[in-house]
């Protein structure tokens, strides 16, 4: 009859190979170092750290309700629902900051649209003034061409009186020097003395 070999126990899992170590030389640096956080893969926008301590807070919860026990699948179960709970975090705050966004240019726009209105107003209160104060020049310049209309219409008159006043003067000049032509023809004529010239 054939003897068979006792049995040897089985090797510990690496796990247990860690806690067995961590025991035994508490002083001693952990066997594996942490990996570097980098960012995860499909997209999630999660960092490898973030579904490390995710996995950590689900085995701690899934200890403390009754042990780990073989069965992983619960664990990895609270580990997506957390994940997708904090994927769900993540959309609402990116929600949020862009309504936040959107918010900051709608003051944006409310700036800029009350600074464009009153830059309008101080262009029109500008121009009003302008327009004041060419109207108030006009209006003098108009005063001034009237007062000059008159002085001309004044020196116009004047220099019709004075050419009249020399017409007038010239034609009694000229009557007198025929009336003194004509008396001396009459004496002539009766052989008087002419009288002397005017």
């Amino acid at each position: 009859m054939k003897t068979l070999k006792p049995r040897t126990p089985a090797r510990p899992s690496p796990a247990e190979v860690l806690a067995i170590a961590s025991q035994a030389a508490p002083h001693h640096p952990p066997a594996t170092l942490a990996a570097e956080d980098r960012p995860t893969t499909l997209n999630l926008r999660l960092r490898e750290s973030r579904v490390r301590a995710l996995n950590g807070a689900a085995l701690a919860a899934k200890a403390t309700s009754g042990g780990i026990s073989a069965d992983r699948g619960v664990t990895f179960s609270r580990a997506i629902t957390a994940l997708e709970g904090a994927i769900s975090a993540l959309r609402e705050r990116a929600v949020a900051a862009e309504l936040q966004v959107a918010a900051a240019d709608r003051r944006a726009e409310q700036v800029e649209q009350a600074l464009n209105s009153e830059r309008a107003r101080a262009r029109a209160n500008v121009l009003r003034l302008r327009v004041d104060a060419l109207e108030t020049a006009l209006t003098a310049a108009e005063l001034a061409t009237a007062r000059e209309t008159e002085r001309a219409a004044r020196a116009t008159a004047e220099l019709a009186a004075a050419r009249t006043a020399l017409s007038a003067t010239e034609a009694a000049k000229q009557a007198r020097k025929a009336l003194g032509l004509l008396a001396r023809l009459r004496a002539a004529l009766r052989g008087e003395q002419c009288p002397p010239a005017l």
